[in-house]
């Protein structure tokens, strides 16, 4: 029986074929750090898309649309999810507040106000409001991610909305 060695591959070949391949998932492995800030940065997202979406419709109802994010879970609404939540709503004419849009956002999030980050300790932070012209009252909510980072979302007099990260 004749064995044909050139088919096959060298104990070397395998040893720095394995060695590249490690090295590459060493360098582009993902820390749990990384997808926590992913997940804030859809969060961010999401809450400046309602945003977004209140100035418009404050601007086509003629009327003032609030941003109400609460703190911690279940002080809106009693649920099982462990997520904190947030309302955009108008008030009637006796100052009722009517929903029209609610969002959520994982309580492992701790909540900021202002450019220079205030940790927010009462039960909800409602600064930001749209007018029906589209401007609004200066407003910045933050949120950040354990010891990661503090993402800001800036709303200026002109309504403009504009997120920042530290």
């Amino acid at each position: 029986m004749v064995f044909n060695y050139e088919n096959g591959y060298t104990l070397i070949e395998v040893i720095i074929v394995t060695v590249i391949i490690s090295m590459v998932a060493t360098f582009f492995s993902l820390k749990i750090s990384d997808v926590y800030d992913l997940t804030l940065e859809a969060t961010i997202d999401n809450i400046v898309y309602d945003l977004r979406w209140a100035r418009i419709q404050a601007i086509l109802n003629n009327e003032n649309y609030y941003l109400r994010v609460y703190r911690k879970d279940d002080i809106y609404k009693k649920d099982d999810d462990y997520r904190s939540d947030y309302i955009i709503y108008v008030k009637d004419e006796n100052e009722n507040i009517i929903v029209k849009k609610e969002g959520v956002f994982s309580s492992k999030y701790i909540l900021y106000k202002n450019l220079t980050p205030v940790k927010i300790e009462d039960d909800y932070y409602d600064k930001i409001t749209f007018t029906s012209f589209g401007t609004a009252n200066l407003g910045t909510i933050g949120l950040k991610s354990g010891n990661g980072k503090l993402i800001k979302i800036t709303v200026n007099h002109f309504g403009r909305i504009r997120i920042e990260y530290d």
